[in-house]
C-alpha cells in the first residue's frame, strides 16, 4: 500500500507507534488507587443462595461507603477526601455488575472470578448474621434461626474458597 502523507490509500492515517501504544503493553501501568485494574483470576461458581446473600452484603457496603463521605471541609471539597470511598463504591459497584443488580425471580448460580471486595463484604455479613444469631434478648427463636443458617451458609462457602484474592479494598474506617 502506497502512503500519502502518512496516509493509507483508504486515506485512513496510522499513529507511527500504534503497535506500541497496546493496551497490552500499558496493562503494567493500568492502576487504579493502588489495585491493577484488570487482573486474571480464577473464575468459581458461586451458589444461588451465596449470591442472594452476596448481593444484599454489597448493598450495604453502597451504604457503608456512602455514609463515610467526608462531611467537612475541605476534605469534602477535595479529591482527596473521596478518593477511598469513591474506591469502595466502584468496586461494590463492579461486584454487583458481576453477579446482577437486581434478583431474578429465580436465582441461579454465578460463575465469576471473585475479588476482594466480594470476600469482604461475604465476611461481614457472616459477622452480621453470627452476631444477630446471638441476640436472644431482641430476637425470636426463628429469626436467630434463620440468622444461623445464613452465617453457616456463607461461612461453608467461605471455607471452600481455596483462592482467596489479596485484601486491598479499602474498609469502613481506613483512610
Amino acid at each position: 500500500m502506497a502512503r500519502v502523507n502518512g496516509a493509507d490509500e483508504s486515506g485512513r492515517a496510522e499513529h507511527p507507534r500504534r503497535r506500541e501504544l497496546s493496551w497490552a503493553w500499558m496493562l503494567p501501568m493500568l492502576r487504579v488507587e493502588g489495585a491493577v485494574a484488570m487482573v486474571k483470576r480464577k473464575r468459581t461458581t458461586v451458589p444461588a443462595q451465596i449470591v442472594v446473600l452476596l448481593r444484599g452484603a454489597l448493598y450495604t457496603e453502597l451504604a457503608r461507603a456512602c455514609e463515610d463521605a467526608p462531611a467537612l471541609m475541605p476534605e469534602a471539597h477535595e479529591r482527596t477526601g473521596w478518593a477511598d470511598v469513591l474506591v469502595r463504591i466502584e468496586r461494590a459497584r463492579g461486584a454487583l455488575d458481576a453477579i446482577g443488580w437486581e434478583a431474578p425471580a429465580e436465582q441461579r448460580d454465578v460463575t465469576i472470578a471473585l475479588d476482594a471486595t466480594m470476600i469482604e463484604a461475604l465476611e461481614d455479613a457472616w459477622d452480621g448474621w453470627n452476631w444477630l444469631a446471638q441476640q436472644e434478648k431482641t430476637e425470636s427463636a426463628e429469626g436467630r434461626g434463620q440468622a444461623r443458617v445464613k452465617a453457616e451458609t456463607i461461612a461453608r462457602f467461605l471455607a471452600s474458597v481455596t483462592e482467596r484474592p489479596s485484601p486491598d479494598t479499602p474498609k469502613r474506617g481506613d483512610a
